[in-house]
């Protein structure tokens, strides 16, 4: 039941360490990359749960059981206007703090370690839906020729 929590925190610390990191360097840049923070988790829950067979099993304490009552389940795969909001939502949870984060080797440190064990659990025990015949986690790179190794999803992807 409380599945998910550890990782929500991980992200969460992770991301916080970096708005930390930019605050010292710009306020406004800090609290712009907080706002894109927020977003960037609310557009990558939306896109990747809405289409997960096993929301009416999903045992998330977060964001699953909140997302029910706000998603309506489609069954259909994911369209690419979908991963295209993933990938960027990614793109800005993790790959924008890079610029400033590889000027200080322990923010730089502490938010990959916290980013690895978080991305470690939600492939590992977080998600159920990967056997879902629309899991995004099941897309194969052949079929996104723009996208090649991208995989959001649960399971052997991202956060589902």
């Amino acid at each position: 039941m409380t599945r998910g929590v550890s990782s929500i925190k991980m992200i969460l610390g992770a991301d916080v360490v970096a708005i930390l990191a930019l605050l010292g360097m710009s306020w406004v840049g800090g609290m712009v990359y907080m706002a894109g923070c927020l977003a960037a988790l609310v557009a990558l829950l939306y896109s990747c749960c809405s289409n997960c067979s096993c929301r009416s099993r999903c045992d998330q304490m977060l964001p699953g059981k909140l997302l029910m009552a706000f998603i309506h389940p489609q069954s259909s795969p994911y369209s690419r206007g979908q991963l295209a909001v993933s990938g960027l939502a990614l793109v800005w949870l993790i790959g924008l703090p890079q610029v400033w984060l590889w000027q200080s080797v322990g923010p730089l440190a502490i938010f990959w370690v916290m980013m690895i064990i978080a991305l470690g659990e939600i492939r590992t025990d977080v998600c159920q839906g990967r056997d879902g015949p629309v899991c995004s986690s099941r897309l194969q790179a052949s079929s996104l020729p723009i996208i090649q190794s991208y995989r959001p999803g649960c399971g052997p992807g991202l956060p589902h």
